[in-house]
């Protein structure tokens, strides 16, 4: 008898054995799933947190260059301001007692920006050096995106008042304009 409740305790043993170890396998199963699906459930938080944060950072830079932005363009000659800007570079010249005469105005596209054209004006004054001068460096001040392309100066056969020369310049201005 003795052997057959050694026989029955060893097989009870067992299969308590065998369930406790199905049981640590079922836990550990069980925590894995859930350490799988925290670790998938902290993934996308850190990836949500990272697209708010870039998308933070975007709306600061946007904010701190939107007031750049609008100077910049501010320097872009637009469709409305090409009759206003010849006749604010002819008064000038008159200013400076310079006879002023515009020869053409042409636009072309610009080589590498879509967006823009480049308004090329070629410029003939007439006047004494110091204000002929002056003028050049009106034009090279413009608040616009400009370039003082070809600058010709010369004495003109004519004299002017008194004894002073006049100086014939001829200047070709090329100014960035929007589309």
């Amino acid at each position: 008898m003795k052997f057959r409740s050694t026989k029955k305790i060893v097989t009870i043993l067992s299969i308590l054995v065998c369930l406790a170890v199905f049981g640590v396998y079922g836990t550990y199963s069980l925590i894995r799933k859930n350490i799988q699906k925290t670790v998938a459930a902290d993934n996308r938080t850190a990836e949500q947190l990272a697209a708010t944060e870039a998308r933070k950072n975007l709306e600061d830079s946007i904010e701190k260059i939107g007031p750049e932005i609008d100077h910049l363009s501010s320097h872009i000659l637009n469709q409305d301001q090409i009759v206003g800007f010849i006749e604010d570079i002819e008064s000038r010249a008159r200013k400076l007692n310079l006879k002023i005469e515009v020869q053409s105005a042409e636009e072309r596209n610009h080589e590498t920006l879509d967006k823009y054209k480049i308004l090329e004006l070629t410029v003939k004054t007439d006047g004494s050096w110091n204000n002929t001068y002056r003028y050049i460096s009106l034009l090279e001040s413009l608040p616009y995106k400009s370039t003082l392309g070809m600058v010709s100066l010369a004495a003109s056969s004519q004299q002017g008042s008194s004894t002073q020369a006049i100086w014939a310049g001829s200047y070709k201005l090329s100014v960035l304009r929007s589309k």
